[in-house]
């Protein structure tokens, strides 16, 4: 698996994974916890073990900035 960053030619296939997800398609929801939710969903998918350790870690640090 590559991980990139998303480039405007990726916006529809973008906007298409958000909406089948039931996730907004504008920018005001930034600082919300979407990108967490998502990097965990696809942790959890993917491998769900490394998923506890990165919940855990993301977790932590929120805190550490609260």
């Amino acid at each position: 698996m590559r991980i990139r960053n998303a480039t405007s030619a990726d916006l529809s296939a973008v906007e298409s994974l958000l909406s089948a997800s039931e996730l907004p398609l504008d920018a005001e929801h930034r600082g919300s916890g979407i990108g967490r939710r998502l990097v965990e969903q696809v942790l959890e998918r993917v491998c769900p073990d490394t998923a506890v350790v990165m919940t855990r870690r993301f977790g932590a640090a929120a805190r550490a900035r609260a």
